[in-house]
C-alpha cells in the first residue's frame, strides 16, 4: 500500500495534515478503534457496529478493540457480528496509543474513527491527547463518534470532554450518535472536514444549550 503523499517524512517531520486531494472518504483507508468496555454493552456497541458497517467501504479498512488495553488491528472484512458483543474491561482511553500496531496502523491510514460512550474523562482525553502529540499522530485526520441517548441539550452529554483532542488535531470531525434513534449531529469539524459543520469557524462548539446548532 503506498503511502499517502501528505504523510511522506520531510527533514524528519511529517507534512502538513490534510486528507490527499481527490481522496474521497469512501475510498480513504480507515482505522476504527472501538470502544469495548462493559458500558457499551448493548445498544452502545450495536451503535457502534451499525457506524463501521455504514462506513467500511475500502478493503483496507481496519479494526481495534480497546477497553482496559487495545487488541491488535484486524481487515474489518475479517471480522463476524461476535466482534461486537463481547463484555470486555474498564474504559481507558490511552492505551490506543501505547499499542504498537494500532500506532503503525493510524500512522499508515488516511483517517482514523475513534468511537466510544459517556463514560470518557477529561482525564482520559487528556493522556489522549499528550500521547499523540509525543507520537506525532495530530496532522493524521481523526473522527471521534460519540454514543449516547440523546438528551434535551447538548450539555447533558459528555462532548465536551473531546474539546482539548479536537482543538490540537489539523483535520477533524466530532460526532454525536443517538442510539435509541440512530440519528448522527455534526458537533464540530475542522480543516478539510470543516464544510461538514454548520459554520466555518464552528463558533457554535461551544454552545451547548440547544441541539438546534448542530446539523444532523
Amino acid at each position: 500500500m503506498p503511502t499517502p503523499d501528505w504523510k511522506r517524512v520531510l527533514g524528519g517531520k511529517f507534512a502538513s495534515g490534510e486528507i490527499q486531494p481527490h481522496v474521497s472518504l469512501s475510498k480513504a483507508k480507515k482505522v476504527f478503534a472501538v470502544d469495548a468496555s462493559g458500558s457499551t454493552e448493548g445498544d452502545v456497541m450495536r451503535s457502534e457496529s451499525d457506524f463501521v458497517s455504514g462506513l467500511h467501504s475500502n478493503p483496507e479498512d481496519s479494526i481495534t478493540r480497546w477497553a482496559g488495553r487495545c487488541e491488535k488491528p484486524q481487515l474489518a472484512d475479517s471480522i463476524g457480528l461476535a466482534y461486537f458483543t463481547r463484555k470486555r474491561q474498564w474504559t481507558c482511553l490511552e492505551v490506543i496509543l501505547r499499542e504498537p500496531s494500532a500506532i503503525k496502523e493510524i500512522l499508515y491510514s488516511d483517517i482514523w474513527c475513534l468511537l466510544t460512550d459517556d463514560e470518557i474523562t477529561s482525564g482520559g482525553v487528556a493522556d489522549l491527547t499528550r500521547l499523540a502529540n509525543e507520537l506525532e499522530l495530530m496532522h493524521i485526520p481523526v473522527m471521534l463518534l460519540h454514543v449516547g441517548e440523546k438528551p434535551p441539550t447538548p450539555k447533558q452529554t459528555n462532548i465536551s470532554v473531546y474539546v482539548s483532542f479536537f482543538n490540537t488535531a489539523t483535520v477533524g470531525l466530532l460526532l454525536f450518535k443517538d442510539f435509541t434513534t440512530g440519528e448522527l449531529s455534526v458537533i464540530a469539524a475542522k480543516g478539510s472536514l470543516a464544510p461538514l459543520a454548520s459554520s466555518a469557524d464552528n463558533a457554535s462548539f461551544m454552545d451547548l444549550s440547544s441541539w438546534k446548532s448542530y446539523p444532523c
